[in-house]
């Protein structure tokens, strides 16, 4: 396993953390019972399963788009999503990530 399958599978394992602690987290908005509970209980709910999808993807090095954008939403949820965000838009930004997404023909320098 090299460098990059090594950061890959380490980032697959924080997305599944932090995709469970949003999931637990967006619980709380629900104590309110009106629209704006409800609200950020699904906006909440939505971003944890599409993290936790986007960790399986970082393993499986398919959805490198899909994983590059909610890396750019754990940003939002700080301080742990903004670490893991900019980490993973770090790493997907590396010429031997993209290699193993795109394949070595399909870079553009």
């Amino acid at each position: 396993m090299n460098k990059a399958q090594e950061s890959l599978s380490l980032l697959s394992t924080f997305h599944y953390i932090i995709g469970g602690m949003v999931a637990f987290y967006s619980l709380f908005p629900l104590a309110y019972w009106n629209l704006f509970g409800a609200t950020w209980f699904l906006l909440g709910e939505t971003l944890a399963i599409s993290t936790i999808i986007s960790g399986g993807w970082l393993r499986k090095y398919k959805g490198y788009w899909f994983s590059w954008l909610i890396a750019f939403w754990l940003c939002i949820y700080l301080p742990l999503g903004t670490v893991v965000g900019i980490l993973t838009i770090v790493v997907l930004s590396r010429q031997s990530v993209k290699q193993l997404y795109f394949g070595p023909r399909n870079i553009k320098q």
